[in-house]
């Protein structure tokens, strides 16, 4: 988001009056939300990392507790993406000549990939740990059974 800022100011390309106030706002919003996406991110990485000596079934609940920050945080991030889309869109509709809009539009479509590809970890470590879930369930209920045999 910063580095477009730098480019709009570069290039000159300044928003109407009755647009600036409002990108502003927008702004200092995706600013915040972002930095919270960022905060939840580390807190769930450090939560899901930072295994106890516990059973396998209480690492898997703190593992699912991680995955729900990390699908929090991955909405925030969208969210800001659509502010930045928003304010992009802006300032493409009222003046933009293709050779200036070629780097905040690239810049949009980099930060989306991320996001793209963020979502798509979070959904594989789901899936992950699903796979783990039914495997420890199995576990435990054989564990049960061969003790109800022996009794």
């Amino acid at each position: 988001m910063k580095g477009r800022g730098w480019w709009y100011e570069a290039s000159h390309w300044a928003l109407s009056d009755q647009f600036a106030a409002m990108a502003g706002q927008v702004g200092t919003i995706a600013r915040g939300v972002f930095l919270s996406a960022f905060a939840i991110g580390v807190i769930a990485w450090v939560y899901v990392y930072r295994f106890p000596d516990a059973a396998p079934l209480g690492i898997y609940k703190r593992f699912k507790r991680g995955i729900v920050l990390a699908i929090a945080a991955a909405a925030l991030l969208l969210f800001t993406l659509a502010g930045d889309v928003g304010l992009t869109t802006l300032r493409l509709i009222h003046s933009a000549t293709l050779p200036v809009a070629i780097v905040p539009i690239t810049v949009l479509a980099i930060e989306l990939c991320g996001a793209l590809m963020v979502i798509l970890q979070i959904r594989r470590a789901r899936r992950a740990g699903a796979a783990i879930h039914r495997l420890l369930t199995r576990e435990v209920e054989g564990h049960i059974a061969s003790l109800a045999d022996k009794a």
